[in-house]
């Protein structure tokens, strides 16, 4: 479960990272048009330079929809992992008490006790 949370750790800061980089791609096209304003103006590059700002910030909306859907995986994972272990912990329990005669009680508590310290 740890390599889960790592790994959603890692992809969420690479995208975040991702996302900051196009924004500041944009907003530097976006300094030097006015910045050279009257050059642009001079040449009518002012669509040219509409259109590069344009490219740049479709770059940058698309990284809050990759880190979202990382972390959204990541996290669905780890709960799934999560629940598949209290399902397998329940079978195999359910198991000790039907073919060994172990009492109920004590097998939830050592099946929570296990389930809990393992996270």
């Amino acid at each position: 479960m740890q390599f889960v949370g790592e790994t959603m750790n890692f992809l969420v800061s690479k995208m975040t990272s991702y996302g900051q980089i196009a924004y500041a791609e944009a907003g530097n096209v976006v300094e030097q048009t006015v910045g050279g304003i009257r050059m642009v103006a001079s040449f009518t590059g002012e669509k040219h330079a509409i259109e590069k700002d344009n490219n740049k910030l479709k770059i940058a909306y698309k990284a809050p929809f990759q880190q979202g859907l990382a972390s959204g995986l990541g996290f669905g994972v780890m709960v799934c992992v999560i629940y598949a272990s209290y399902g397998l912990s329940i079978w195999y329990r359910s198991k000790l008490i039907i073919e060994k005669g172990y009492n109920g009680g004590r097998v939830i508590v050592v099946m929570f006790n296990l389930l809990t310290s393992g996270m």
